[in-house]
C-alpha cells in the first residue's frame, strides 16, 4: 500500500529541482514539513487497523495520507541534501558526504525506536482472533511524529541564521569575496 504513494510522490522530486536551483528551498522547507504533517494527521485521525482492508490496495485515506508523508519526506530530503551538499568542500566532498549519513541514517535509526517503542507498547497493543498480543502503530504515534517533524524546523531555521551571520562576518573581513553568496541558504 505504501509503496504505490512513495513511487508517486519521488515524481515530485523533478519538478522541486527548479525550485531548488533557484534559491526557493525555505519555501520548499516549509512545504515539505507542512505536507509531512498533514499526512500524519490525516494518518493519525482517519486511519485505524479496522479501518484499513488487507485484502486491496484501494484503501484511499491511507493512500491519501501515505503520499502525503511521502511527499513531505522526499521534499526535505531533498533540499537538505542540496543544500548541505553545497556547503561540502571541494576536495573533502566524500568526507563530508560520510558525515551526513551518520547524522540523515544511524542517529534516526537509533533515537527513532527510542520514541516509538514505548509509544507503541503504551497504546498499541491488539489481541488477535486466535489470542496472540500484536503491537501496531496508533494515531498517538502519528501525532508524536507530526509535533516531531513541527520541532524541526527550529533546528533549520537556527542554522540559516548562524550561516548567514558567518557570511556576513567573511564579507566584512574580506570584501574582495565575491562568490560568497553563491551559498545563498534558504533564501
Amino acid at each position: 500500500i505504501e509503496g504505490v504513494a512513495l513511487l508517486v510522490a519521488m515524481l515530485a522530486t523533478i519538478p522541486a529541482i527548479k525550485l531548488i536551483n533557484s534559491d526557493h528551498m525555505t519555501q520548499l522547507i516549509l512545504c515539505s514539513v507542512g505536507l509531512n504533517v498533514v499526512g500524519l494527521l490525516v494518518i493519525g485521525l482517519f486511519v485505524s487497523p479496522e479501518s484499513v482492508n488487507v485484502e486491496t490496495i484501494f484503501n484511499p485515506v491511507l493512500l491519501f495520507g501515505v503520499l502525503l508523508v511521502g511527499l513531505g519526506y522526499i521534499l526535505f530530503l531533498q533540499t537538505i541534501t542540496v543544500w548541505s551538499k553545497r556547503l561540502y568542500p571541494e576536495d573533502a566532498r566524500g568526507q563530508f558526504e560520510g558525515i551526513r549519513i551518520v547524522f540523515f541514517v544511524l542517529i534516526p535509526m537509533i533515537i527513532a525506536p527510542l520514541i516509538s517503542n514505548p509509544i507503541i507498547k503504551k497504546s498499541g497493543e491488539f489481541v488477535d482472533e486466535y489470542g496472540f498480543t500484536e503491537y501496531l502503530p496508533t494515531n498517538t504515534l502519528f501525532f508524536v511524529g507530526a509535533f516531531l517533524v513541527i520541532l524541526t524546523l527550529r533546528g533549520i531555521f537556527t542554522l540559516r541564521e548562524r550561516f548567514e551571520s558567518a557570511i556576513i562576518s567573511v564579507r566584512l573581513r574580506s570584501p574582495n569575496l565575491r562568490g560568497i553568496m553563491r551559498l545563498k541558504v534558504f533564501a
